[in-house]
């Protein structure tokens, strides 16, 4: 007979093979046309791919899933203004398939923001170059249109930030939980050297210190919630500033 104690280890340790398995993490990031190879040019996270929730959002993990964002070592990413960057989040840091992109649960918005290397992500530095949530044309979240295309997302690199080196910071929010006990972040940061002519220094903000725990965005549920959904965070940066 098979004991109760056994089947119970079982069912725990499948419950969290499981829960593992539902986080994500960004794999590599790269130029249109160019290679995504496995952690180049990354800052990689000593969180693996779980997430951070509302009672993490000021600990400094929150800039990157990392302790630090010291970028002494890493080579940057060159990347013209205009170009187009690619993100692409897999389960885990494997030889990944399609299907192990993300839970189709996990609907939610992406967001990327850049911030000087020189900074290091310390103090008001922050600004958010990318949003987007929900589309009701396709009824499809940002992260699900991520997995629907192997875990890609892609953005345009302003034309008029000043040319630097810079932590890009991509990241996913899922809000399956959010109205229970919460949004689950998986923010992951690069580094990467932007080429051009612009002359734009946009205003920063402070990684930890954008999201509250009580910001309307990060407590809805993805079938539950107001159109426009409200993206929490920083604005985007101003163009015309």
């Amino acid at each position: 007979m098979v004991s109760f104690c056994f089947i119970r280890a079982v069912v725990l340790a499948t419950t969290s093979a499981f829960l593992v398995n539902a986080h994500t993490q960004l794999y590599a990031f790269g130029v249109e046309g160019g290679s995504l190879t496995k952690n180049a040019h990354m800052l990689v996270t000593n969180m693996g791919n779980a997430p951070l929730r509302l009672t993490t959002l000021n600990d400094d993990e929150l800039r990157c899933r990392s302790k630090s964002t010291d970028t002494t070592g890493i080579t940057p990413l060159t990347v013209a203004a205009g170009s187009t960057l690619s993100f692409k989040y897999y389960h885990a840091h494997t030889v990944a398939n399609s299907h192990e992109v993300l839970p189709s649960s996990h609907s939610g918005p992406c967001t990327v923001h850049l911030a000087p290397a020189s900074s290091n992500g310390e103090g008001d530095v922050w600004f958010k170059i990318f949003e987007e949530s929900y589309d009701p044309k396709t009824k499809e979240w940002c992260a699900i249109k991520a997995r629907n295309n192997q875990g890609i997302f892609s953005i345009k690199i302003p034309t008029d930030i000043k040319p630097d080196t810079y932590i890009v910071r991509s990241e996913l929010i899922a809000l399956h939980q959010g109205a229970s006990t919460g949004a689950q972040l998986y923010p992951n940061c690069g580094l990467i050297t932007i080429t051009g002519t612009g002359k734009l220094e946009p205003k920063g903000y402070p990684i930890p210190g954008i999201y509250s725990s009580t910001d309307v965005g990060l407590n809805m549920d993805r079938k539950d919630f107001t159109t426009p959904y409200p993206i929490p965070g920083a604005p985007m940066y101003n163009a015309k500033s």
